[in-house]
């Protein structure tokens, strides 16, 4: 890239006043990813302090079109924290209390499931059994788990683990204090579990996936046998049988001490901002434009460059929320329904952002009715054409057709998803918003040759096409609005 490029980017990552002269919609999103993705940015990583600045560019942006700020303390950004910390196996045990006593070492005997927010746990109860997966509709068959520690004996098959993350959320809703899994993993398996406990992990603080209880699994040779004398008949047979049982072990309980220490804490942005409904009837309905901001950084160089730019994948994501932002924004053009404009961080960091963002939203999610996500869009082969992954999924598919119809003007033609067995519409940050029950498009025009290496730079994106989606994607949330 020419020499002065970041010098310029700096400059543009200041949002300037709007110039009298409303400038033409490319060279708005042409702005707007020279901007994001130049090299003084160094690829957005998450989280950085290149990143803040991107995040406060984008906050200025939405100033400008005075969207209402979703953000924490009335402004908008939402940030989130990102734990790393290590657990201490050779510090953390699991004992059994009453007429078998036992005491297991972590790290030998027993894994501890690293799906709870970070730190230390001491915690211990009267043991309740539970053997195989109870029907949803009967969960406890009315045993009280409050404040006890659940032992359910868990079939690991070519499946997996039975051991559903729904079961043990309800256990914790119910009152459980802990849930110990009695596996028959084998061992070559069990290995590989243990050697993970030494690893640094990485947590989203206030996940809605992180689990409140402490989570360990230890085996048939150990609990399970401790089990079996204590007069559990299901213990140690293998597979288990059909149903399940749910008992108190009478004068028997379960300690569990686990250490872990957190090592560093830091947050990174969302940006969130909305558009309220101009009808009344319908304002309380949500749709939401979203795409992501950070990129991966700096990685290995390739010739003379190492900045992973990032301009495909997703500044011109950002530049196209935007730019469909500033048309729903404009006097006169507001739509029915209130549209939320989201620009998620920590997507290229298994989706963090836009994680946080579902476990805790600005805007209820039950009144969220569609998500509407770009990525990789722009880009010159495909000029004139839009691949919207997603339409057969749900009632959000005619719709789309209906708008691009409508509006031939725009010059974009729809087509389906080329790649059905890469399951898109399950990757990226929509798919946290289907997994909460919200329909979701995916404006995606597919990986290249750039995707994630230093050559994904600004100029390979076509202005024009980008303009091109950024009115297809308001002329689309305008009519979802309505309906």
């Amino acid at each position: 890239m020419p020499r002065w490029l970041p010098l310029l980017s700096a400059v543009l990552l200041v949002a300037p006043p709007l110039p009298a002269q409303t400038p033409s919609p490319a060279s708005e999103i042409r702005r707007m990813v020279d901007a994001l993705a130049a090299d003084s940015t160094r690829g957005r990583p998450t989280p950085s302090r290149e990143l803040d600045r991107a995040a406060q560019w984008a906050a200025a942006e939405f100033a400008r079109l005075h969207l209402r700020p979703l953000g924490d303390a009335g402004g908008y950004l939402q940030h989130y924290t990102i734990a790393t910390s290590q657990a201490f196996p050779e510090s953390s045990s699991v004992a059994l209390g009453g007429p078998v006593a036992r005491v297991w070492r972590v790290g030998k005997d027993a894994f501890w499931v690293p799906v709870t927010t970070p730190g230390r746990a001491t915690v211990s109860g009267p043991a309740v059994v539970l053997v195989g997966v109870p029907d949803s509709t009967r969960l406890f068959a009315g045993v009280n788990l409050r404040g006890a520690v659940v032992i359910q004996l868990a079939q690991y098959g070519e499946k997996g683990l039975a051991a559903p993350t729904w079961l043990i959320k309800a256990g914790e809703r119910a009152g459980a204090a802990a849930w110990v899994l009695v596996t028959n993993r084998p061992d070559d398996e069990w290995a590989g579990e243990l050697r993970v406990l030494h690893n640094v992990r990485t947590t989203i603080l206030g996940a809605a996936s992180l689990l409140r209880i402490p989570v360990v699994e230890l085996r048939d040779n150990t609990l399970g046998a401790a089990l079996a004398e204590l007069g559990v008949p299901e213990a140690g047979l293998r597979p288990l049988p059909p149903g399940h049982a749910l008992r108190r072990l009478p004068g028997v309980t379960v300690r569990l001490h686990l250490v872990e220490r957190i090592l560093t804490r830091r947050t990174a942005p969302n940006v969130v901002a909305l558009l309220p409904g101009a009808d009344s009837t319908r304002r309380g309905k949500y749709v939401v434009l979203s795409a992501h901001l950070d990129a991966l950084g700096i990685g290995p160089r390739v010739g003379n460059d190492s900045i992973f730019n990032g301009a495909a994948d997703d500044a011109v994501g950002c530049a196209v929320v935007i730019a469909a932002a500033r048309a729903l924004a404009a006097a006169g053009a507001r739509p029915p329904g209130s549209i939320v404009f989201a620009l998620f961080s920590g997507t290229e960091r298994e989706l963090w952002g836009s994680g946080y963002y579902v476990s805790h939203p600005p805007v209820p999610l039950t009144r969220t009715v569609a998500d509407l996500n770009v990525e990789s869009v722009g880009r010159k082969s495909l000029k004139d054409s839009l691949i919207v992954v997603g339409r057969p999924d749900s009632w959000l598919g005619p719709v789309a057709l209906e708008a691009a119809t409508a509006h031939p003007e725009i010059g974009l033609t729809l087509l389906d998803d080329p790649w059905p067995r890469r399951h898109y519409l399950d990757q990226s940050d929509h798919s946290y918003f289907r997994a909460h029950g919200v329909p979701a498009l995916f404006l995606y025009n597919g990986p290249s040759v750039d995707t994630h290496t230093p050559d994904d730079n600004p100029d390979k994106i076509d202005a024009e096409s980008a303009a091109r989606v950024a009115a297809y994607l308001a002329a689309l949330a305008r009519t979802i609005s309505g309906k």
